[in-house]
């Protein structure tokens, strides 16, 4: 700490969560996972300030929309507790949409990077041999998203 945060903070009596704060000690709250598109959002303002409207929209929407269907594969909890099995489960789920629901693979391509910037997010990544999701499904390539036994 430099000599002048160490006169300032001493002489301004800052109590010993202020000095946290100061110092860069300090934790940050958690928050839980629905709240983690406002905290993705407070901390990108820079990177979509020059987005029109209608822009902004589309941006906002896909981002809100892949953090609800995470959380309604997960459940709510605090984002500190989310885990990679939790990614997993989450590109299951988008899996099984692809392979049950017909959804379009590259609908699924985009949800997942969504979250994958977001604060704190777990990892996305498949693990354990699992291939990613392709970007053009084939009857050969929808075999391979079947889950490994």
């Amino acid at each position: 700490m430099s000599a002048r945060r160490h006169r300032m903070s001493a002489s301004e009596g800052a109590s010993g969560g202020g000095r946290a704060a100061l110092l860069g000690t300090e934790q940050r709250p958690v928050f839980r996972l629905p709240k983690m598109f406002e905290e993705y959002e407070a901390i990108t303002k820079d990177e979509v300030r020059d987005f029109s409207p209608n822009q902004l929209r589309i941006w906002r929407n896909g981002r809100k929309r892949a953090v609800e269907h995470f959380v309604s594969v997960v459940g709510d909890k605090p984002v500190n507790e989310a885990t990679e099995d939790d990614g997993i489960a989450y590109t299951e789920w988008w899996r099984d949409r692809v392979l049950k629901e017909n959804v379009a693979v590259k609908i699924a391509n985009r949800q997942q990077p969504a979250l994958r910037r977001g604060a704190g997010a777990p990892s996305f990544r498949p693990v354990g041999g699992r291939p990613a999701v392709p970007k053009r499904a084939t009857a050969d390539s929808r075999a391979l998203l079947q889950p490994m036994e």
